[in-house]
């Protein structure tokens, strides 16, 4: 994991993206943007990334343009109500995930009680010419010997998850 966060720190990406490292005895989150890598804490086994900046406050320079902060420093628990108009729905992803996996084992968080995660709204959006986005779930399972990997792209069409096993020792 060591080679991989050296790595991370390398990327500059022109917008912030999150990036999950893990192996059978945790996960470890990053958001990495161009001039800041930000470690996102979790808890345990656990990783979500609701597809908006948490904790790195490196914004990109149209956002700080659009939200006139071009002379200020960010404060991410403090952003104006306009961040909040653009991203507002990442924060009830967030909430709704939280709260499924809240009290719950790893064992206990199956990939059939992901997929119930995953199907409700606005986790799962409807895409269409209107909406440019798309959703891709993951579920991934690691222990001494296999890698099981559970994927979908939810959307269009609730497509539900296809599942690989693949063993590395």
């Amino acid at each position: 994991m060591d080679k991989a966060i050296v790595y991370l720190q390398a990327v500059k990406p022109a917008a912030g993206l999150g990036y999950a490292l893990t192996d059978k005895n945790g996960t470890r989150t990053f958001e990495v943007s161009a001039n800041q890598m930000t470690e996102f804490k979790t808890d345990g086994h656990w990783m979500a990334i609701a597809n908006v900046a948490r904790a790195n406050n490196d914004l990109s320079g149209s956002y700080k343009s659009a939200l006139n902060l071009q002379k200020k420093a960010i404060d991410m628990a403090d952003l104006p109500a306009a961040y909040w108009d653009y991203n507002h729905d990442s924060v009830e992803r967030f909430n709704i995930i939280s709260a499924d996996i809240k009290g719950k084992t790893p064992e206990q968080m199956t990939p059939a009680q992901w997929e119930k995660t995953f199907i409700k709204k606005p986790v799962n959006k409807p895409v269409d010419e209107k909406l440019e986005t798309s959703n891709l779930w993951h579920v991934v399972i690691i222990d001494d010997a296999f890698i099981e990997y559970h994927v979908s792209p939810g959307n269009p069409g609730n497509i539900p998850l296809e599942s690989y096993r693949f063993k590395y020792h």
